[in-house]
């Protein structure tokens, strides 16, 4: 796809895909980007931490601005 990424890596690491190719043209109300929450939380699990846990805040399928993940350990 053509979303962009960016990374916010403060107190709170976080990460946002503005443009979400897996979101283009749909209106829902659950959170959408599994596959990126899922690849993601697994690959900082085997790089970073083994506790990493990657959680979808906002989502622009749910009509969110951008889509935006946080990440905890």
């Amino acid at each position: 796809g053509n979303g962009v990424f960016v990374a916010d890596l403060g107190a709170t690491p976080a990460f946002r895909i503005t443009g979400c190719p897996m979101c283009r043209g749909l209106a829902v109300t659950i959170p959408t980007c599994t596959f990126y929450r899922g690849t993601f939380e697994g690959l900082l699990r085997r790089l970073v931490h083994a506790a990493v846990v990657v959680e979808e805040r906002t989502c622009e399928a749910r009509g969110g601005e951008y889509c935006d993940f946080v990440l905890r350990i």
